[in-house]
């Protein structure tokens, strides 16, 4: 007989990685599924709404939207145009 036991914590992280992808998931979710009706958020609306979903720091903001374009490549177009002064 071969000893097959895995090592608790090998387990337990990778179970934490796969709860991490989800939630990005999920997040993601949360603001493609408004772009799919008929009245769609502006690009303002989208990051107030998104950054009640990760908090107030503006990183958090840029990070998950980095995220959601990972996964949802056509989010780049909701960006507002950056202005060059």
């Amino acid at each position: 007989m071969s000893n097959s036991m895995k090592d608790p914590y090998v387990v337990l992280s990778d179970k934490q990685k796969e709860a991490a992808r989800v939630r990005r998931e999920i997040q993601a979710l949360l603001i493609v599924i408004p772009l799919l009706e008929e009245d769609a958020p502006t690009w303002e609306e989208l990051k107030t709404s998104l950054s009640n979903l990760v908090g107030p720091d503006p990183e958090s903001i840029e990070h998950s939207m980095r995220d959601l374009e990972l996964y949802f490549p056509f989010t780049k177009t909701l960006r507002a145009p950056e202005t060059g002064v």
